[in-house]
């Protein structure tokens, strides 16, 4: 892995970088229906309510740290409802809407308009609140310091992915050509891709969708409790647990 120091005497090719976080806003829209059907509607809106805030925690780190080497990342809250747009968990950052249409059409929509303005656009959602600055880091440096990757993608245990990233224009029938929450929707896009340049994986991360993946997140959350939304987070799945 390349350091955060080390990144400081590398030209970046990537100068201008968004963050897009897909989330979905709780007592709007239904969110972590399986989840939910486990531990109760209440329960699943707060561990989404967490996640969401350890994300933003950790973006707001990055974004802080890359400033120190002119390197401007914006992260961006991509917010499914229209009508959304001022909840105040979305106050920190910049939004921008998903669209309409299934999956493939709204990560289309999000990572088309941001790349307009960006050098590289990354997409993620709100269920692996573990993942730090290190993996975001590492994305980064991929894109920006590689000349054969075009993308980067960190793999989900489920089989879809925790975090996406390209430079290059990805067209809607790639996209659409995926099949979304399968345990081959990763592996499904990088293939897709392959005509369009190389992929690099990252680590395989948890990503949260039964109350069983709540557990795998304790060890990361130990590992990197800096920052009061971990440790609230890793106490709420403590004592879920008891």
């Amino acid at each position: 892995m390349v350091s955060i120091m080390e990144t400081a005497v590398v030209r970046m090719t990537c100068e201008k970088i968004a963050i897009a976080v897909f989330v979905k806003t709780p007592g709007v829209s239904p969110l972590k229906t399986r989840l939910a059907a486990q531990i109760g509607t209440e329960q699943a809106e707060t561990f989404h309510q967490l996640a969401t805030r350890c994300i933003e925690q950790t973006l707001q780190t990055l974004q802080a740290q890359l400033s120190l080497q002119q390197i401007d990342l914006t992260p961006f809250w991509s917010v499914a409802e229209a009508d959304a747009f001022d909840h105040p968990l979305w106050s920190a950052f910049p939004k921008i809407g998903q669209g309409a249409g299934d999956l493939g059409k709204r990560l289309h929509h999000v990572y088309s308009r941001l790349l307009d303005n960006h050098d590289a656009v990354f997409l993620m959602g709100a269920d692996s609140p573990q993942i730090e600055i290190d993996y975001m880091q590492t994305a980064i440096n991929t894109l920006s310091m590689s000349e054969s990757s075009s993308f980067v993608m960190g793999p989900a245990n489920d089989g879809g992915f925790v975090l996406f990233g390209g430079r290059e224009p990805i067209p809607l029938r790639i996209w659409n050509a995926v099949p979304y929450s399968e345990n081959e929707t990763g592996k499904q896009l990088v293939r897709e891709l392959q005509t369009m340049g190389q992929t690099t994986l990252l680590r395989e991360r948890v990503d949260v969708d039964l109350l069983e993946d709540l557990e795998l997140l304790l060890p990361d959350l130990e590992k990197n409790i800096a920052g009061s939304a971990r440790q609230e987070l890793k106490k709420w799945i403590q004592n879920l647990s008891t």
